[in-house]
């Protein structure tokens, strides 16, 4: 393991989330930097740090705020959740 690193498994437990969850947001680039040497990902901790620090809220408007700041950064996630919604409306 990469020295004051965690893996994405501790990570996804220190968050309550899932690994595949992670996963995707490595792919559209959101979440903390990570390091990736052959198959296996590391995450510093000084960067889950910051991330957490960044996600920091004091209000639920400031939640408004971070949805279009992602909206902004990735529209191609969105656009293809408002595809799979018309998609099954339609159904």
């Amino acid at each position: 393991m990469v020295k004051d690193s965690i893996s994405p498994e501790e990570l996804a437990n220190r968050w309550k989330m899932t690994e595949e969850t992670l996963g995707t947001w490595r792919w559209h680039g959101k979440g903390p930097n990570y390091i990736k040497i052959g198959r296996t990902i590391f995450y510093p901790i000084k960067d889950v740090v910051a991330f957490e620090e960044k996600m920091i809220r004091q209000s639920t408007m400031d939640i408004r705020d971070q949805y279009n700041h992602i909206r902004h950064e990735s529209p191609q996630i969105f656009n293809l959740d408002k595809a799979k919604i018309q998609n099954q409306r339609r159904k």
